[in-house]
């Protein structure tokens, strides 16, 4: 019996991804969770909240043969959708031991705290769920006041 869709190889999130001329893959600082600061003077996101964040899905054929979609899609803690329903990326898998990797870079809205989670779907199947915590936390603010330091003294501690 022939399987209905691909295997799933891998599925993560990570800083970035680099790859070789020879077409190795290296994936960078793998993620299962974020730290963003509220009052940083140089902000991890931008003004609109949008957070740079990659994802790297490796799909492997086994038995299945033809073009399907892939497509990922991101909820907020609270459930609501991250990005609009999307077409996804036509995935073209040639049976046996090919595949593909896709490498998705993207700029998303982290507004809430908590679990976000993203469903990695190949046609209408859903293949695998990635999880992405969020915590957000104040840093001082350069505008509080100053703190008092005490300079400290150094003995050169010298046997003649």
């Amino acid at each position: 019996m022939a399987h209905e869709y691909p295997y799933l190889a891998f599925a993560f999130a990570c800083e970035r991804v680099l790859q070789e001329q020879d077409g190795v893959l290296s994936a960078i600082r793998i993620v299962d969770g974020l730290l963003i600061r509220k009052n940083e003077a140089k902000p991890a996101a931008d003004a609109s909240g949008v957070q740079g964040i990659t994802f790297l899905i490796g799909l492997k054929s086994g038995n299945y043969k033809g073009t399907g979609k892939l497509r990922l899609t991101g909820h907020a803690p609270s459930g609501k959708a991250l990005t609009p329903e999307q077409t996804g990326i036509d995935i073209e898998l040639k049976g046996g031991h090919h595949g593909a990797n896709l490498i998705i870079n993207a700029g998303l809205p982290f507004s809430e705290e908590g679990v976000y989670w993203f469903d990695v779907c190949f046609d209408d199947r859903v293949l695998t769920r990635m999880p992405v915590s969020v915590s957000v936390f104040e840093t001082p603010s350069t505008t509080s006041q100053p703190v008092l330091s005490k300079p400290v003294a150094r003995r050169s501690r010298r046997k003649d």
